[in-house]
C-alpha cells in the first residue's frame, strides 16, 4: 500500500502522483458504494501493481466547484483589461472561498494593457488583508514566485491569464493558453478540467475558467463570509441583522467611518437580494 496525492482525475481514472513519477489508478467499488468520489488533491493509497485506489485519507478541506481537495492557498486572479475587471465578480468570489482553510491572496493581471494602475483599488483590498501582487509577462515577477509553496489553486474569471501566471512562473508545466476571443470578449477554455502541476515546493492547480460563482448562503450568513465585514457584524444591535436599514448596524456605521468602502457595500446588498432566508428553506 502507498501514498500519493491525485493530480487528475477524469470518469473514473486517477492519476496519482508519488515518489516523483505518476500512475493511472482507479477507485475500487467501495466509494461508489458509500457515495464518496476522489477529487483532485487527494490525498490517496493505492494498489501499485493492482492499480487501484484503496482509501482516501482525511481532507483538510474540499471545494465543489471547481472540485478540489487539500489547498493550502488559493490566487484569485483579475485581469484589469480583456477582460475588464469587475469587483463584483472579485467579492463574490473572495465570499465564496471564506469558509475554507486557506490563505487567500489576489494577482491582477494584464497590467501592460492599462495606462494608470489602480493603487487605490489594490489598497482597498490590501486593507482587508488580502496579499495583492500585479502581473506582467513581461517580467519575472520574482516576489510571487517567493511565494508558491505547498498546494495552490489559480482561480478566476475565463481569460484573466491563470495558465499564462503558470507557464511562466513554472516554465516546465507548458500549459496552453490562448488569446482573448474578440467576438465575445472573453477568453477561450483553454482549462477544461483541474490539474495539479507538481513543482520544486508543493502543487500548482491550474482550473477552468468561469464568469459566476453561485453562493450556496443564506441571507443571514453572507455578511460573515463577505470581504471587510467579519470584523464589525458582532457588534450590530440586533443579533439577526441583515446590515440594510436595521437600527444601530455596525457594517453601516463602519461604512459611514470610511472603514467600508460604500462600492462594496452596494455589491453586498445586491447579493443579498439574491439569497433566501434560512426560514424559507426549511419551512
Amino acid at each position: 500500500m502507498i501514498k500519493g496525492k491525485i493530480i487528475s482525475y477524469l470518469g473514473d481514472l486517477g492519476e496519482i502522483y508519488y515518489e516523483k513519477k505518476s500512475i493511472f489508478c482507479t477507485p475500487k467499488g467501495l466509494f461508489k458504494k458509500i457515495g464518496i468520489k476522489p477529487a483532485v488533491g487527494d490525498d490517496v493509497t493505492f494498489d501499485e501493481e493492482k492499480k487501484v485506489i484503496l482509501e482516501i485519507l482525511p481532507r483538510k478541506n474540499y471545494l465543489l466547484r471547481p472540485t478540489l481537495a487539500n489547498l493550502d492557498k488559493a490566487f484569485v486572479v483579475s485581469s484589469l483589461k480583456e477582460p475588464d475587471f469587475s469587483r463584483e465578480l472579485l467579492n463574490i468570489f473572495l465570499s465564496f472561498l471564506a469558509p475554507y482553510d486557506l490563505e487567500i491572496s489576489l494577482i491582477f493581471t494584464k497590467v501592460d494593457l492599462v495606462s494608470d494602475l489602480p493603487f487605490e483599488l489594490i489598497d482597498d483590498y490590501k486593507k482587508l488583508g488580502y496579499p495583492c501582487y500585479l502581473f506582467s509577462k513581461y517580467e519575472d515577477n520574482q516576489e510571487l514566485l517567493s511565494k508558491l509553496n505547498g498546494t495552490i489553486a489559480f482561480l478566476g474569471q475565463t481569460g484573466v491569464g491563470k495558465s499564462t501566471i503558470i507557464n511562466q512562473l513554472i516554465p516546465s508545466a507548458k500549459l496552453e493558453t490562448s488569446s482573448i476571443s474578440k467576438a465575445l470578449g472573453r477568453g477561450k477554455h483553454t482549462t477544461t478540467k483541474n490539474i495539479l502541476i507538481p513543482f520544486e515546493n508543493g502543487f500548482l492547480c491550474d482550473t477552468p475558467g468561469f464568469s459566476s460563482v453561485e453562493l450556496s448562503y443564506f441571507k443571514e450568513d453572507l455578511a460573515r463570509f463577505y470581504p471587510g465585514f467579519k470584523n464589525y457584524v458582532q457588534d450590530c444591535y440586533f443579533h439577526d441583522c441583515l446590515h440594510g436599514k436595521e437600527k444601530n448596524c455596525a457594517i453601516i456605521k463602519a461604512m459611514n467611518e470610511g472603514k467600508i468602502n460604500p462600492i462594496d457595500y452596494e455589491i453586498y446588498l445586491k447579493l443579498l437580494n439574491g439569497l433566501p432566508y434560512r426560514k424559507d428553506r426549511f419551512k
